[in-house]
């Protein structure tokens, strides 16, 4: 498996994606540096798929990275008519860091949530900001769960929910 996948990193973008979800389907760690360098590359599918790639092996490795990359994802670059990536990159940076759940993330994580940026990045960001159940994030949390898109308002409530519960079970515990 290894060779197949190191092979396919040395090819065009196409077989770099294709290599990127064998990773995943695999849960090869032996390929964490080539992925972590796909979210280096020019075309934006490679750099997404490796992203989501790194979340699915909760690759510690690649949480300053991916912390980088949510800062590169800015609203006005994904609203620039020329990038065609759009939102869809920091979709899956977001996921992938709720999936590692470092704590490391948090400001990056709550800075997603601003009325500019894009829907469904701020969906994803308050149930990464719920995994991680800091509750600095809750007065934030509690803003969004008052938001006009239904999807964002549930996530941001059921998020807030779980960082209360979790404090609330761990108060009784001590």
């Amino acid at each position: 498996v290894e060779y197949h996948v190191e092979a396919k990193w040395a090819a065009f973008s196409g077989a770099r994606v294709k290599a990127c979800i064998l990773a995943m389907k695999q849960s090869c760690n032996a390929v964490e540096e080539y992925l972590l360098s796909d979210t280096y590359v020019k075309d934006w599918l490679v750099r997404m798929v490796a992203a989501r790639a790194l979340g699915v092996l909760h690759s510690r490795e690649s949480v300053e990275r991916l912390r980088e990359l949510v800062r590169e994802e800015t609203p006005d670059r994904i609203m620039n008519p020329r990038y065609e990536a759009k939102y869809r990159v920091k979709e899956m940076v977001v996921w992938s860091l709720g999936e590692i759940g470092d704590s490391a993330c948090l400001p990056e994580l709550m800075g997603c949530l601003v009325a500019e940026d894009f829907y469904g990045v701020r969906r994803l960001a308050v149930q990464a900001l719920g995994r991680l159940g800091d509750e600095l994030a809750l007065p934030l949390l509690d803003e969004w769960s008052q938001d006009s898109d239904i999807e964002t308002k549930c996530a941001a409530a059921n998020a807030a929910a779980k960082i209360r519960a979790r404090a609330q079970a761990l108060t009784r515990s001590r």
